[in-house]
């Protein structure tokens, strides 16, 4: 694959721009907008909205830590249908006893009933 001498120049600016973003404490709104990889109108609506931890240090432009949006991005993880079946047989096994004497109560007064 060929690339001309202008193609090669945006793609280092890119790469040194990308590198930049992920070394930095505190990124400017555009620069979160590339580190997690959010549309710049979908970030707005995330600030506006206060959805998303962000700083307005004059009223006017957004900055954000970079700590703060990796624990955003992370936040409300979704558990492996493993880990939801194990949990759930945990729970079985601890409340079997509880809830077995409960259950047969219910049938039994359902089918005197």
């Amino acid at each position: 694959m060929n690339i001309t001498r202008g193609q090669f120049e945006q793609l280092t600016k890119e790469l040194q721009k990308t590198i930049l973003v992920a070394t930095k404490k505190v990124l400017t709104f555009e620069e979160a907008c590339i580190y997690t990889g959010i549309s710049t109108s979908y970030m707005y609506r995330l600030t506006s909205e206060k959805r998303i931890p962000h700083f307005k240090p004059n009223g006017k432009f957004i900055f954000f830590k970079t700590e703060e949006l990796e624990k955003w991005c992370l936040s409300n993880a979704c558990k492996t249908q493993e880990e939801t079946q194990r949990e759930a047989a945990t729970i079985i096994a601890m409340h079997k006893n509880v809830i077995a004497p409960k259950g047969k109560e219910k049938i039994k007064k359902a089918i005197a009933g």
